[in-house]
């Protein structure tokens, strides 16, 4: 949502069976790799607008969720910023322990960025509302139309997508809150998903070097390439920023120091302890 489009969302496969493709901003590569941009009501533009802070395109986020219920894909790339949902939640709060235990993160433009997100909190979720603001939840969330989804609900969240290979999340700490592993993990069973624990930065660049590597046979098969090595890859130097982990059939891999990785049960708190430095 902030620099890229939020989804790739292939629809139907090529003649030769393979699995669909979608471009989103940074759809250089995917085309190159013979994939198709189908993503709703822009997949055959020459560029894919996002909701970042643009009026005419924000007003059609309502639209873009409605055609989003009945995509079904192999791939899903979902950016913008990520967080839980107001800063002024966390209060005193130990903030790993936070991630840990808060119900309620999601992707987010910059109207909201600046907005709610820095100004309410869950006592006054109003303070700072504009008619820019984009906020999309990934955690579980109770739809009050249970056929349509509501301004905060993830179209993607809608239906179970069993036969979904995986998902290329970039956003801070997108598989660093607990509440967004179970959700992700419960609506994509077997998917393999990949995006940071830690705050984000550039992490597109780290992403990339998957097509790079592995060409388009990963994203036939995500599960061929070892989960442990795929998290080594993703992290060649450990830093403060764009901590790769990796997250398949409800294990999590997150890389520590000294090129180890961890595996934890991904819908499980993790024991800050079970880090050492590494912590979050």
């Amino acid at each position: 949502m902030a620099d890229q489009n939020p989804f790739l969302a292939p629809q139907s496969s090529p003649p030769s069976g393979e699995p669909r493709s979608v471009d989103a901003g940074r759809g250089v590569e995917w085309l190159k790799q013979g994939w198709q941009d189908i993503s709703p009501l822009w997949g055959d533009k020459a560029t894919v607008p996002t909701f970042k802070d643009k009026k005419a395109v924000i007003e059609r986020w309502p639209e873009f969720q409605e055609e989003m219920l009945s995509v079904m894909a192999d791939w899903y790339y979902v950016s913008g910023h990520h967080g839980c949902r107001f800063a002024n939640d966390v209060g005193e709060s130990d903030f790993f322990e936070f991630t840990q235990t808060y119900e309620h993160a999601g992707f987010f433009n910059e109207p909201y960025h600046v907005g709610p997100w820095e100004h309410a909190d869950s006592n006054n979720p109003d303070a700072g509302r504009s008619s820019l603001d984009v906020y999309m939840s990934t955690s579980f969330t109770d739809w009050e139309n249970p056929y349509s989804p509501g301004p905060e609900d993830n179209p993607l969240h809608y239906n179970s997508q069993e036969n979904c290979k995986g998902i290329l999340l970039v956003g801070c700490r997108a598989l660093g809150y607990l509440c967004s592993r179970q959700a992700w993990g419960a609506y994509f069973p077997n998917a393999v998903i990949i995006g940071p624990v830690t705050r984000e930065s550039n992490s597109i660049t780290k992403l990339m070097k998957i097509p790079q590597k592995f060409g388009r046979s990963f994203f036939l098969d995500p599960k061929s390439v070892d989960p442990v090595a795929l998290c080594k890859m993703l992290n060649p130097v450990l830093g403060v920023f764009d901590r790769m982990a990796v997250m398949s059939d409800n294990t999590l891999y997150v890389p520590l120091s000294g090129g180890k990785v961890l595996e934890l049960p991904a819908d499980e708190p993790v024991d800050r302890s079970s880090l050492g430095k590494d912590v979050w």
